[in-house]
């Protein structure tokens, strides 16, 4: 009986240990994604490029595939301006 009881006194400390660890590592991944999200947002520059490959393969009309870049240029500059600022 002695033998039975102390083995699961073990497994007990064991799945506690797991819960432990499982909770340490939620948390240390909220931390790592709370202070690294900044650096994971994709730059002006591939912001721009997909917007004009948008403009190139959605518009067929010359005047709508210009306002379309046109609108790209706007998006990018405000773009910059936004990370110049650091927001």
């Amino acid at each position: 009986m002695r033998h039975s009881a102390a083995s699961t006194q073990r497994g007990a400390g064991l799945l506690w240990n797991l819960v432990v660890l499982a909770l340490a590592a939620g948390g240390a991944y909220y931390l790592y994604r709370a202070f690294s999200v900044d650096d994971q947002r994709p730059g002006c520059a591939s912001l721009l490029e997909g917007c004009s490959q948008r403009c190139r393969t959605t518009t067929t009309d010359d005047d709508a595939a210009e306002a379309c870049q046109s609108k790209c240029e706007e998006h990018n500059k405000a773009c910059v301006a936004q990370r110049a600022d650091g927001k």
